[in-house]
C-alpha cells in the first residue's frame, strides 16, 4: 500500500516522520495516517514527497492498481485484471492457453486457477502474486475446519499441505 511504500522511503532517507511534517507542512500525525494507510496524501503532496523520499510515481501507480483488485475474492480480481486490460474471457483465455469455460469458472469462482496460472497472469501484468492470494488463506483453512474439524486442523494441518505452504507465504 502506498502508506508502507512511503515509510519504506522515509526509513531509507533517514528522515524523522516530524521532519517530514515540518518540510511538507502537515502534522506529525498526518504522516502516521499515510504511513499506516488510514489517510491517503492527495496528489499535491506526493508530488511534494517525491523528491524529498526519492519517490518513483510509477511505483504509486503500481500500488494504486493493485489495492483496486484488493477486498475480492480471487475470481473478482481475475476479473478486474481481464476488464483493465480491455479483454473479452476468450482473449484472455487465448493469453494463457485456456478455454473461455476455464476464464468464466475462475470468475465466477466456480473452479480455482492453478498456481502456474496464476504465476503466468502475475507476471503478464506485472501484479504481485501476493495480490491474488491474500484472503485465500482464511479460505482454505475454512474448508479445511468444515471438513475434518477446528481440532484435528489445529494439531497439525495447518502448515503441513502443499498449497498452505505457498498461502502462507503471501
Amino acid at each position: 500500500m502506498i502508506g508502507d511504500y512511503l515509510q519504506e522511503n522515509r526509513l531509507k532517507n533517514g528522515i524523522q516522520s516530524k521532519e517530514l511534517a515540518k518540510i511538507i507542512d502537515v502534522s506529525k500525525t498526518q504522516i502516521s495516517r499515510y504511513e499506516t494507510n488510514r489517510s491517503t496524501p492527495p496528489i499535491k503532496k506526493l508530488i511534494e514527497l517525491k523528491p524529498i523520499l526519492k519517490l518513483n510515481l510509477n511505483d504509486i501507480n503500481n500500488i494504486n492498481e493493485q489495492k483496486n483488485l484488493k477486498g475480492h475474492n480471487l475470481g473478482e480480481k481475475l476479473k478486474n485484471v481481464r476488464l483493465k486490460n480491455n479483454l473479452t474471457q476468450e482473449e484472455f483465455a487465448q493469453k494463457f492457453n485456456l478455454t473461455k469455460y476455464k476464464i468464466h469458472s475462475y470468475e465466477n469462482n466456480i473452479a480455482t486457477p492453478n498456481i502456474n496460472t496464476l504465476i503466468a497472469i502475475s507476471n503478464e501484468y506485472k501484479i504481485p502474486i501476493e495480490t491474488f492470494l491474500e484472503n485465500e488463506i482464511q479460505v482454505y483453512e475454512d474448508r479445511l475446519k468444515q471438513t475434518i474439524g477446528d481440532k484435528t486442523f489445529n494439531q497439525g494441518v495447518k502448515g503441513s499441505s502443499p498449497l498452505w505452504r505457498i498461502l502462507e507465504k503471501t
